[in-house]
């Protein structure tokens, strides 16, 4: 049986995360932040130690596999800001980009688990990633609903920064 797909789309600081984890558990799905990838990517290379080039980007990310993805995903050093500083420039690369997309999709026909139902979240879930997606949901927010948002992440996270200066970014 195929699996069920819903997708959650819309810029940062909408609430994607807090949506789709929500509902994922409600409806004992698996929630895949696709965003995370790019994190899970450049936290497997921190991790190999190598030097920063494409293709050794490039590499992890085709290697990657829905089983291998959940391990990096979870782990604390994810959002590490060693982390932050590098994923930007991981997503920059297309080639990393495509690979991460066919992995999302691949998520979708064979989550892990056996989860008979995903929640996708991110940019262009439901345009790209998983156009066929069961249920598509797109969400909005005024600038400064997003970055006051943004900034009570922060404070949870104990990190402190100027409320405007997230509003500018």
């Amino acid at each position: 049986m195929k699996p069920f797909i819903i997708t959650i789309d819309g810029p940062s600081g909408v609430g994607k995360g807090t949506l789709a984890t929500s509902l994922a558990e409600a409806l004992n799905f698996i929630h895949l932040d696709t965003g995370a990838q790019y994190r899970a990517v450049t936290l497997a290379f921190l991790q190999s130690k190598k030097s920063f080039n494409e293709q050794t980007l490039i590499a992890i990310a085709e290697n990657l596999t829905p089983e291998k993805l959940l391990p990096l995903i979870q782990d604390p050093q994810l959002r590490a800001p060693e982390t932050s500083q590098l994923v930007s420039k991981v997503a920059h690369i297309k080639s990393v980009r495509v690979a991460l997309t066919k992995l999302s999709q691949e998520f979708c026909l064979n989550p892990p688990q056996n989860a008979k139902g995903v929640v996708l979240d991110g940019r262009d879930t439901g345009t790209l990633v998983y156009p066929q997606a069961n249920i598509k949901f797109f969400l909005t927010a005024e600038s400064k609903v997003r970055a006051k948002r943004r900034w009570l992440d922060y404070q949870q996270k104990g990190i402190q920064r100027d409320f405007e200066e997230v509003f500018k970014e």
